[in-house]
């Protein structure tokens, strides 16, 4: 796993984990630790930010801010709304910092 997809999926965890506490819910993070225990990646990337990960329209702003601070990098509002996947996070990240992917 590349060292942009690892600061990635750390993102997404801190959110995911946000989203958990605002919801008082520990499902989210219950599947995504019982996925670590079955050495399953629990970002893989093709999940879904929406359907899989839980993240709603504010949620993908906070994430998309925080992506920003992470890679110091603009991301459009055109790009945000773009995100699908891991995987579209991903290769516009890779896009914008210059790193290839691995």
């Amino acid at each position: 796993m590349s060292d942009i997809q690892n600061k990635i999926n750390r993102v997404l965890s801190d959110i995911i984990t946000k989203i958990a506490k605002d919801n008082g819910e520990n499902t989210i993070l219950f599947s995504i630790e019982k996925r670590e225990d079955e050495e399953l990646n629990p970002h893989s990337v093709e999940g879904r930010l929406v359907e899989d990960f839980g993240l709603d329209s504010l949620h993908l702003v906070e994430f998309t801010v925080e992506l920003e601070k992470e890679f110091l990098i603009d991301i459009t509002d055109e790009e945000c709304q773009s995100f699908k996947t891991l995987q579209d996070v991903i290769t516009l990240v890779t896009t914008k910092t210059g790193v290839t992917q691995s």
